[in-house]
C-alpha cells in the first residue's frame, strides 16, 4: 500500500525501533520511509496519514528480540566429520557450497513485505542415499524452486539480466572466465545475462530490508552482484567452498507470477587462482563460474557427475545433457508484466 508520501509497509526484520520509541519485534508489519532511512510503527504511520500530531512516548521500550540464528549449514557445505560429507578428490574442487535463494515477497505494486528475515537462505543440497548415476543424463537436472503448478520458477527471458562485477579478489584472467561462463549460459538457456561492468558493491551475506529498498548490487530489482572475493568477507567460502550463488525469488500475487528479480554470486578469488596454475585449469576455473551462474538462474545441485551442477566430485568442465536441458526450461518461462515499484 504505498502511497503518495512514499511509505511502504514491510514486516520489521529485525528488532527496529520506531522515531516515537516503540520496540518493534520481527516480522511486525510496520512502515518504512526510503528517503529518511526509518522505520515507522503502525501507529506513527496512521498519525501521520491523519495529520495527527507526533506522539513522543508511545509504550515503554521491550528488550529486543535476538535476531533469529541461520540454519546450521548455512550458507556452506557439510562439515568433514557429517556422515553425508562427500570429500571432493585432490583435483576436483568443490564447485559449490550450499546454493542460496534470497526470497523476498511482493504484496502489491508498491508494497514489500519480508518474512521474518529481509532476506532467507534456503539450503538445498544432495539427498543422502541416492545412487550416482554415471551416464550423461538428459534429465540430469533439479530447478531451484517449482511453482504450485509445478512448473519451475524463472527470470523473466525478456529483460536482460544486468551483472555488474567487483574485482577486489579477482585472479589474472577473471574478465575472460566470466565472458566464457556468460556466454554459455546465454547460449543453453536463451536467457541473456549481460556484463554491465565494474562496481566497488562489497558483498554482505545477510543482506537487509534497507538493501530491497535501496536496491543495492545483489537484491531484488537491482544489478545481480558478481564478486571476486575471499572467506574473510564472505564466510560461507571457507574450506574447500569455492562459490555461492543464488537468485532473488519474488513470489506470485494477483497481478504478477512468480519470478527470479535479482541475486548474487560469490567467487573465491584465491583458490581460483591455484585452480588456474593446474593442468586444465582455466577449463576447471571456467567450469566453476558457469555452476555459480546456473545457481542464478535456477538450478540447484544434482548428483550424477557428469554434469556441472555436481555438488562436488565432478569433472565436467563443460555443461551435460542434463544442465543443457534444465537451462533451457529456464529460459521458457514466458515473458509476462513485468510489475516492479518503477512500473509506470
Amino acid at each position: 500500500m504505498g502511497d503518495s508520501d512514499g511509505i511502504v509497509v514491510v514486516s520489521v526484520p529485525d528488532g527496529s525501533v520506531c522515531r516515537c520509541g516503540e520496540q518493534m519485534g520481527v516480522g511486525e508489519r510496520a512502515g518504512f520511509d526510503p528517503a529518511r532511512d526509518e522505520v515507522i510503527c503502525l501507529h506513527c504511520l496512521a498519525d501521520r496519514r491523519a495529520g495527527r500530531p507526533q506522539v513522543l512516548q508511545r509504550r515503554p521500550l521491550r528488550p529486543a528480540p535476538a535476531p533469529a540464528p541461520y540454519p546450521a549449514d548455512f550458507p556452506a557445505h557439510n562439515p568433514p566429520n557429517h556422515p553425508d560429507a562427500w570429500a571432493p578428490p585432490a583435483l576436483a574442487p568443490r564447485r559449490s557450497g550450499t546454493p542460496r535463494t534470497l526470497t523476498t515477497l511482493l504484496i502489491a505494486a508498491l508494497v514489500v513485505a519480508l518474512v521474518g528475515a529481509a532476506v532467507v537462505f534456503r539450503a538445498v543440497g544432495l539427498v543422502p542415499g541416492n545412487a550416482t548415476r554415471a551416464l550423461d543424463d538428459p534429465t540430469a537436472y533439479v530447478f531451484m524452486n517449482t511453482n504450485s503448478r509445478g512448473a519451475p520458477v524463472t527470470w523473466d527471458p525478456c529483460l536482460t539480466i544486468e551483472l555488474v562485477v567487483n574485482s577486489a579478489a579477482a585472479p589474472e584472467g577473471s574478465d575472460t572466465l566470466l565472458a566464457e561462463a556468460v556466454e554459455r549460459v546465454n547460449s543453453a538457456s536463451g536467457l541473456h545475462l549481460h556484463i554491465a561492468g565494474p562496481t566497488t558493491q562489497v558483498p554482505r551475506p545477510a543482506k537487509s530490508a534497507r538493501d530491497l529498498a535501496n536496491g543495492l548490487p545483489g537484491s531484488a530489482r537491482a544489478p545481480v552482484l558478481v564478486a571476486w572475493t575471499t572467506p574473510e568477507v564472505v564466510p560461507g567460502l571457507e574450506g574447500s567452498v569455492v562459490g555461492l550463488g543464488g537468485p532473488v525469488h519474488r513470489f506470485a500475487n494477483s497481478l504478477d507470477q512468480e519470478r527470479y528479480v535479482g541475486g548474487s554470486v560469490d567467487l573465491d578469488g584465491p583458490q581460483l587462482a591455484q585452480i588456474l596454475r593446474r593442468p586444465n585449469g582455466h577449463a576447471q576455473a571456467r567450469a566453476v563460474v558457469m555452476h555459480e551462474l546456473a545457481h542464478l538462474v535456477g538450478l540447484t545441485h544434482v548428483d550424477n557427475p557428469t554434469q556441472v551442477m555436481v555438488a562436488s566430485n565432478g569433472t565436467a568442465t563443460e555443461f551435460g545433457k542434463g544442465d543443457l536441458a534444465g537451462l533451457a526450461k529456464l529460459g521458457s518461462g514466458g515473458c509476462p508484466y513485468d510489475l516492479t515499484p518503477d512500473s509506470p
